[in-house]
């Protein structure tokens, strides 16, 4: 899995920008008017309107209320762990993952062999 950004989410995107690039002296790439990322060698920082929510789920953030960011992370097909080896990982954090895939008992029979004892 890797970190790709900390996106957060916003009633007043062009203020949120102006903010960001005053402090680390980093333009913001406005790819629409409702998303822009402001990119560093270690992170990026993704600014997202409140209509992009839409694509999380209305109840994932909330503006001015500290319910602002959205961790984003890669992560590799569930549905293809077999080049894992056996105890891989120590937890396994499936949220709103299983509701999404086309055949979730796939995924659900990987992880007794994928989860350390």
């Amino acid at each position: 899995m890797n970190f790709v950004s900390i996106r957060i989410i916003t009633a007043d995107i062009k203020r949120l920008a102006g903010f960001y690039e005053q402090i680390t002296g980093i333009p913001v790439t406005m790819y629409t008017e409702d998303f822009g990322e402001l990119k560093t060698s270690a992170c990026t920082l993704a600014m997202g309107s409140t209509r992009t929510l839409q694509l999380f789920g209305d109840e994932v953030a909330r503006p001015a209320e500290n319910h602002t960011a959205i961790l984003e992370f890669r992560v590799g097909d569930a549905l293809n762990l077999s080049a894992l080896p056996d105890g891989s990982f120590h937890v396994v954090a499936a949220l709103n993952l299983i509701c999404r895939l086309p055949r979730p008992r796939e995924f659900l029979c990987q992880l007794p062999r994928l989860v350390a004892p």
